[in-house]
Order: C-alpha cells, then sequence, then structure tokens
C-alpha cells in the first residue's frame, strides 16, 4: 500500500532533512510496525506542517502519529 506514495512521502523527509529541519527517519521493525523521524525545529507547528503534507497520511496510511519530545545527553 505504501509504494505508490513512498517517492512523494520520501522526496519530503529530503526536503526537510536538506534544509536541516530533519535528523534522521525510518521504519521501525521487521515487518514494518511503525516509523520515527527525528526533527531539528524549535517550534512544533513545523512538525504538524509535515505531518498534513505528507502523502502517507493523506492516504490514510498512517492513522495515529505524535510528537514526543526527545532530550539528548549524549
Amino acid at each position: 500500500r505504501r509504494a505508490p506514495h513512498r517517492p512523494g512521502h520520501l522526496g519530503l523527509v529530503q526536503g526537510y532533512k536538506r534544509d536541516g529541519k530533519v535528523v534522521a527517519g525510518g521504519a521501525l521493525g521487521d515487518p514494518v510496525s511503525g516509523a520515527a523521524i527525528v526533527f531539528a525545529v524549535e517550534d512544533e507547528d513545523e512538525i504538524k506542517r509535515f505531518v498534513e503534507s505528507d502523502p502517507y497520511i493523506q492516504a490514510g496510511l498512517v492513522t495515529d502519529w505524535r510528537i514526543v519530545p526527545w532530550t539528548v545527553v549524549t
């Protein structure tokens, strides 16, 4: 189900990465059970804009998401 939307999704992620707003991201599990994207932004609204424009979200492939602050210590 992801295949038709994958180029758009990866293009969106790569654009954010190029702009320095994404540090890393990828699928979790084998088989895939979720994903994580690490953002480097000051404003959560930036992440919400990403989510709203993500082809996976728009196609209904991602049905739940959340923003979790991460305190890096090392």
